[in-house]
């Protein structure tokens, strides 16, 4: 009986012992847990600026054909150094000179050619200006050599008008490009190809053509080239044209905006009597303080005296 019991003690001692010790054990050695899953920072799902600008059609511009960049209208360049062309136009079914103001260039002849197909102000229109040449033509190139300036138009600045419109656009183109002394005859081209005639009237402008090639029928009897009209000129004013008057000679008065006579003489050109000649003379002023002028160029009549062939020339008088 006492050895049951000891026996029975004994292994209640060994089941307390072991259950103590595995609470220590489990206590100290809790099982690890898995670590949680790494989340990665949420990414943005907007395109950046470069990638819109590289990558979405909705916001791609289309792009501009190849070729010639398309050109957009600058104002003047403070400072911008211009100079001074003519480009011929018509008044009352004759050629008449006007003055454009261009940016300094190598390439005066083309931005001379450039003013005139641009055509005339509405003052100058209203002044009686006009052009022989149709509005929709437009300058593909002028090549200048040996004298002579190749001039490449676009078909349409021959179509419309009888004889006498034609013949005048032709000597507008003629006159504007002669006015340089690089330049002594004209060859026309249209759309490229060189051509014989202009027109369906056939004015012959092959090989080349020159100012003594329209004089009759397009001049005025006194044609004015300096000074041009709205100049600003100093003492003295150079007179300078062609004529073709009674034994060559012209006459000439400058007058102030009051009438006050400043300057008054004749002269006479290279040529006249049914002959075109040029001229040139000085004209000497005096004044006090800028004013506004009037120069006449005229012939005086050898029936009655009276003044024929009058031209006026508004410009702008400097003390």
């Amino acid at each position: 009986m006492r050895f049951a019991l000891t026996t029975r003690v004994r292994w209640l001692w060994v089941l307390t012992a072991a259950l103590v010790v595995s609470l220590l054990v489990g206590c100290s050695c809790a099982p690890r847990q898995s670590p949680a899953p790494t989340v990665e920072p949420t990414q943005s799902i907007e395109p950046s600026a470069a990638q819109l600008a590289t990558t979405s059609p909705a916001t791609t511009t289309p792009a501009e054909p190849a070729g010639e960049p398309k050109k957009q209208p600058a104002p003047p360049a403070a400072g911008e150094p211009r100079i001074t062309v003519r480009a011929y136009f018509v008044r009352g079914e004759k050629l008449a000179v006007l003055a454009r103001s261009v940016p300094k260039t190598q390439a005066v002849a083309t931005a001379a050619m450039e003013e005139l197909l641009d055509g005339v102000t509405a003052a100058e229109k209203k002044a009686g200006y006009g052009t022989q040449i149709p509005k929709s033509t437009t300058l593909g190139s002028v090549r200048i050599s040996g004298g002579k300036a190749t001039v490449d138009l676009s078909r349409e600045f021959e179509s419309g008008g009888g004889t006498l419109s034609m013949t005048l656009r032709i000597a507008q183109v003629v006159y504007t490009l002669t006015q340089f002394p690089t330049v002594d005859r004209v060859t026309f081209e249209l759309d490229g190809k060189p051509v014989e005639s202009i027109g369906g009237e056939g004015i012959v402008v092959a090989p080349s053509v020159d100012r003594a090639d329209y004089t009759d029928g397009v001049l005025p009897a006194i044609f004015v080239e300096s000074p041009l009209r709205g100049q600003r000129v100093s003492s003295p004013i150079t007179l300078r044209g062609m004529s073709n008057t009674f034994e060559a000679v012209y006459s000439y008065e400058l007058a102030d905006k009051a009438g006050r006579i400043l300057a008054k003489g004749h002269d006479t050109a290279s040529a006249g009597t049914g002959t075109w000649g040029t001229f040139r003379t000085r004209v000497r002023f005096e004044i006090a303080k800028d004013v506004r002028g009037v120069l006449t160029v005229y012939e005086v009549s050898e029936k009655d005296g009276s003044r024929i062939n009058v031209v006026k020339i508004p410009v702008r008088l400097e003390h």
